[in-house]
């Protein structure tokens, strides 16, 4: 860090030459935040799920959409007209405000007004994706509105219903209770009522699904299928014995151990190893430290394939697929090859080029 330190402050002493390209780009900033009515897209209108205010002479769709969500108007009365509203626009307290309401001026509008909180998201993508969440969870009013966008103008509109407006993204066709603070879904209204009380602790959040192209996960290292030649199964006895730590009251004494060695390979039967008594770990490392070395001798040995059999022959003429990575065989990256073990020489199957080469068999159990 010193060397870099003296570095700039001495200078590189470089001269510009020439400069071969200068690009300057410029993008205008448009503050998110609704203005005047514009029309719900079909999608949005079809799912029957928002209530949008036709406030085309003013900027205060903001305002009219609040205001729709405390007074609610029977659909045949025509909930969209602003007459229904305006007797209680004075109830707002909109001090210091300049309209169109812009989304991050939402909290100040309800520091102002404190028996109202409200929540704003957009749809994109057929997904709701929030971009603010209230902190206030158990104001009066909760009011969700949804921020429509038709590319030059936005426009707040008011949620009505979410579970109709997030329909789609399952199979299920009933009703569902929406959670307001990560739009998860529930079949069952008591599972939405014992899932709040964890996820409002919890900063906004969405869950995106992947492609169809996507949806499968895979993996490469496929080697790690593979059986290895040898595995220890250990089990550990051990007594309570009072702890001289005041936080604990007992500490768990080891008295012995078991292991049992286990074998992939033919004719090969182990005893099982016990023992107890003092210096358990001391013995059970030395025990295992003698079967690495056991091991280790076993799996040097390298034996050439023994010619195969006629039903081998067979076999693997007819293979097609590797049976590991279930690609087809090829004569370019995958050439099917004969698969044997060399600790035995015994042929094993016929497998491609690229998973012949990962298959090794370790030097440890």
């Amino acid at each position: 860090m010193s060397s870099i330190e003296n570095f700039n402050k001495r200078g590189s002493n470089w001269i510009v030459d020439l400069v071969v390209d200068f690009l300057i780009t410029l993008a205008p900033y448009r503050p998110v935040q609704g203005s005047t009515f514009i029309p719900t897209p079909k999608e949005i209108r079809n799912k029957e799920a928002i209530l949008n205010v036709q406030n085309r002479s003013d900027n205060l769709c903001f305002l009219w959409s609040v205001l729709a969500g405390i007074y609610p108007v029977h659909f045949k009365q025509h909930p969209n007209r602003l007459t229904h509203y305006k007797p209680h626009l004075h109830e707002l307290n909109t001090t210091g405000f300049s309209f169109p309401m812009s989304v991050r001026d939402v909290p100040k509008f309800e520091n102002l007004n404190p028996n109202i909180s409200v929540s704003v998201s957009v749809f994109e993508e057929r997904q709701l994706i929030p971009l603010y969440l209230s902190p206030h969870r158990n104001r009066q009013h909760t009011i969700h509105l949804l921020l429509l966008s038709d590319g030059n103008t936005q426009h707040y509109t008011l949620i009505r219903n979410l579970s109709r407006l997030v329909r789609g993204r399952t199979k299920h066709q009933n009703q569902t209770h929406i959670c307001p603070y990560c739009l998860h879904c529930f079949a069952q209204e008591h599972c939405l009522n014992n899932h709040i009380p964890n996820c409002a602790i919890h900063k906004p959040q969405v869950i995106t699904f992947p492609e169809e192209e996507d949806a499968v996960l895979s993996y490469k290292d496929i080697q790690k299928e593979f059986s290895v030649p040898y595995v220890i199964y250990v089990d550990f006895e051990s007594f309570l014995a009072p702890s001289a730590d005041k936080n604990s009251v007992s500490d768990h004494v080891t008295s012995g151990f078991c292991c049992l060695k286990v074998s992939k390979f033919d004719g090969e039967i182990f005893e099982p190893y016990v023992y107890s008594g003092e210096n358990v770990m001391s013995k059970f490392y030395e025990h295992i430290y003698a079967e690495q070395q056991t091991i280790c001798e076993k799996l040097g040995i390298q034996k050439d394939m023994v010619p195969l059999t006629e039903q081998e022959k067979i076999s693997y003429e007819n293979a097609t697929t590797c049976p590991n990575c279930n690609n087809h065989f090829d004569q370019n990256s995958r050439i099917k090859v004969r698969h044997h073990c060399h600790t035995t020489g015994r042929f094993l199957d016929a497998v491609c080029s690229k998973c012949n080469l990962k298959y090794r068999d370790s030097d440890l159990a």
